[in-house]
């Protein structure tokens, strides 16, 4: 990934974040943990695009596999299980800090889980140690 789309900020709670711009809608940033982001830009190298950019439309943030295939960030972000439902408790898909998303039922045996929306400090579903205690938002910072 080109170190130019990359954006490092500390928001006032002292928590690292990294916009990443979107290569097919350079307007956009993707923000997530500092750590989410090292740990999925060593694993897919490859740039970070939107699933629709048509205007009106939300989009995902995506980025393409080894074999290829396009995998949902945010998918990677939560450690969500295999068909299962992802949303994003803010309404932003640009949005990938661990705190704003959660795993839900989705389709096809995947066993039901209560939808709880974490309290600010609490962690989050598919938070992990290190990042379990962060914020959703940075004030200040637009996505």
């Amino acid at each position: 990934m080109n170190p130019d789309n990359i954006i490092h900020v500390t928001d006032p709670t002292g928590w690292e974040v990294v916009g990443v711009r979107i290569a097919n809608a350079p307007d956009k940033t993707a923000w997530l943990y500092r750590e989410d982001y090292e740990r999925i830009a060593a694993q897919y190298p490859g740039a970070w695009t939107l699933s629709d950019t048509r205007p009106g439309h939300a989009g995902y943030v995506r980025v393409r596999s080894k074999d290829t295939r396009s995998i949902y960030v945010a998918r990677i972000v939560a450690h969500a299980p295999y068909r299962s439902a992802i949303s994003f408790w803010d309404g932003d898909p640009l949005n990938l800090r661990g705190a704003n998303i959660s795993v839900g039922r989705g389709c096809g045996g995947v066993p039901k889980r209560k939808k709880v929306r974490p309290a600010s400090l609490v962690t989050a579903p598919g938070a992990t140690a290190g990042n379990a205690n962060r914020p959703s938002t940075i004030s200040g910072v637009a996505s």
